[in-house]
């Protein structure tokens, strides 16, 4: 069962680094007047090409994030965005539309804050807008290597980069399990890779002591390999 909404801590704006050169007790009466949704599993949270009215700031749980393939002719699954992100961001400087869409890899919950408030805070922090800019930039420029990188690598190289980013960014329990819990298609979709192939390279990954595979488990044996592999 999900926390329940009313301990949300509405700080994702206050807490951003774009959003430090605003004031903190102006950024706390806009979060605070929000109110707080939760979305559930698979519910869009936002589509792509949906207007872009707000930004989302995420509180609890985790989205996919997933992004028009022209060649695929689909969306496709780029990344996953945890607590303390905004999203839809990039959609504040011109475009009139989201980029992509936003699916709850678990229950979500968060808040809206209107385009309208964000465009106020521009007018008043200038500054704000080149920030927003630069990280819209970063943004792009990370999928962009990344997307890149995966396509210049073997499918063990990619599976193998693809655990390193999950183990890097969620964590492992106590028992050395991935605490993020994907479908073997998603990861697969991470890796740009087929679900049979995936699950080809996993088992290769096993019989070598890297990990051992469960049901929607990835336990990490030695991570360190992952760096070694990854290329």
């Amino acid at each position: 069962m999900a926390p329940s909404i009313i301990d949300i801590d509405q700080t994702v704006l206050r807490n951003h680094p774009v959003f430090r050169v605003c004031d903190p007790g102006e950024l706390e009466k806009i979060e605070t007047s929000k109110k707080v949704v939760e979305f559930q599993k698979e519910k869009p949270i936002f589509m792509r090409d949906d207007p872009a009215e707000a930004i989302f700031c995420l509180c609890r749980g985790t989205a996919k994030i997933l992004k028009y393939n022209p060649w695929k002719k689909s969306e496709q699954l780029i990344y996953l965005a945890k607590e303390g992100e905004v999203l839809g961001l990039s959609s504040i400087l011109s475009q009139p539309t989201y980029p992509y869409t936003a699916i709850p890899l678990d229950t979500v919950q968060g808040y809206f804050v209107p385009r309208a408030d964000i465009v106020q805070l521009m007018e008043k922090y200038p500054r704000l807008s080149l920030r927003i800019m630069k990280h819209v930039c970063l943004e792009i420029e990370t999928v962009e290597r990344q997307i890149s990188s995966l396509a210049r690598k073997t499918v063990s190289q990619r599976v193998a980069e693809v655990l390193l980013t999950l183990y890097n960014r969620f964590g492992t329990d106590p028992h050395q399990h991935l605490q993020i819990k994907l479908s073997r298609s998603e990861l697969a979709e991470l890796a740009n890779t087929t679900p049979l192939n995936l699950s080809r390279t996993l088992k290769q990954f096993q019989r070598q002591g890297i990990l051992l595979v469960g049901r929607n488990q990835i336990q990490l044996l030695a991570p360190s390999r992952l760096m070694e592999l990854s290329g």
